[in-house]
């Protein structure tokens, strides 16, 4: 699986989305747009929301990178270990209660899936203090052989909560195909 993403990342400075906002720094409840693809470049008096929006970025490109690498291991760290987590996958009835049966059967859907090139198009922000809920938009571009590529859109959301001082976890998940 190939990910065309070099790095879900902020803009070269996210204060100057928040003062296009309004605000010199993110409010509670704020949605900002976050480009993807970019590189990450925060200033030096960034202020705590700020950080919280570059780190939940870095995870969700630590996320993608995993799962391009089909790597279990480097997933984990990235989620809340938790029975009682939820997260809704795929198609109707994969539905999953608790963190490790989740990324088995995460890794089991990605192994059987071979060369992908993952194209995200947008990602949003939501700050809520200790939580940050995170949703992308993209495609997924499948080899059928010789020029011919199939396309399948999606929407992904994940729900970061906040660790200690700046550990963000994922706590929740849900991920679905677009019909075109």
């Amino acid at each position: 699986m190939r990910f065309a993403l070099t790095r879900c990342a902020l803009a070269a400075s996210l204060s100057v989305l928040a003062m296009q906002a309004g605000a010199t720094a993110l409010t509670y409840g704020q949605t900002i747009d976050v480009p993807v693809n970019q590189s990450l470049a925060l200033p030096p008096n960034a202020d705590a929301s700020e950080r919280a929006v570059q780190a939940v970025a870095e995870r969700v490109a630590l996320l993608m990178a995993a799962m391009a690498a089909k790597d279990v291991d480097a997933m984990a760290p990235l989620y809340v270990n938790s029975p009682d987590a939820m997260y809704f996958s795929g198609g109707e009835n994969w539905k999953t209660r608790g963190t490790e049966r989740f990324l088995r059967t995460q890794v089991a859907c990605l192994g059987a899936v071979g060369e992908m090139e993952v194209l995200p198009y947008d990602m949003q922000m939501q700050f809520l203090d200790d939580v940050m809920i995170t949703t992308l938009t993209g495609q997924n571009h499948l080899p059928l052989g010789g020029d011919r590529i199939a396309r399948t859109s999606w929407r992904w959301s994940l729900v970061f909560r906040r660790s200690g001082d700046s550990d963000w976890l994922i706590a929740h998940e849900h991920f679905s195909f677009k019909e075109e």
